[in-house]
């Protein structure tokens, strides 16, 4: 039995050694995205996620594309979108996208709208020390998880997670460099897990 315990605490503290390379900033692969514009930074690992920068249109009303920086992670293979059309293929396929964006709308604001346009598909959530709400939007296995947190007292932080399910678009089970749903939700919180904001 005491065997059995000092085993358990070895692995405990190989993950957390683990961790600590990977998103304190310190490791050789660990790379920090740092965006004043928004008034964010997150600690992401550099051999997982190209940084560079994107466009969402957000809820509630997704009339307006608004543009931040992103985290993208793209497997070695032809992605086409619903529509089937050859025209609208990517040699790769974004399998875990991450973007950031700010609103300039209060939080208090876009939390009621949010609330009265989705109802009881709003979840509530907590990253970098602040509450929020999110909402997920999908089909056949793709879609988006939006996470709404309160930037300053007149502009809310609008976070992205794009994702495929390899559960439903079956021909992504078990390929190389494609990032399982799972771990892709793992690998999304371990990021976010790093978040600071510039304002307090």
């Amino acid at each position: 039995m005491r065997k059995f315990i000092l085993i358990i605490i070895l692995v405990a503290v190989l993950c957390a050694a683990a961790y600590f390379l990977l998103f304190s900033g310190t490791g050789s692969n660990a790379a920090s995205l740092k965006d004043d514009a928004v008034g964010i930074e997150v600690k992401y690992p550099s051999d997982v996620f190209v940084a560079t920068t994107t466009s969402a249109y957000v809820p509630p009303d997704f009339e307006k594309a608004y543009q931040g920086p992103a985290l993208i992670h793209a497997a070695p293979y032809e992605h086409c979108d619903l529509s089937g059309l050859p025209g609208n293929c990517a040699p790769t396929t974004k399998d875990l996208s991450i973007g950031f964006f700010k609103v300039k709308k209060s939080y208090p604001g876009m939390r009621d709208a949010l609330k009265a346009t989705f109802g009881n598909l709003v979840q509530s959530i907590s990253f970098g020390g602040r509450e929020g709400m999110m909402i997920r939007t999908g089909a056949e296995g793709e879609g988006t998880f939006y996470y709404l947190l309160p930037l300053t007292d007149s502009a809310t932080l609008v976070i992205t997670r794009s994702y495929l399910d390899e559960s439903i678009v079956s021909k992504y089970q078990g390929a190389k460099g494609f990032i399982p749903y799972i771990d892709q939700e793992k690998t999304f919180n371990e990021v976010l897990q790093t978040l600071t904001f510039q304002s307090k």
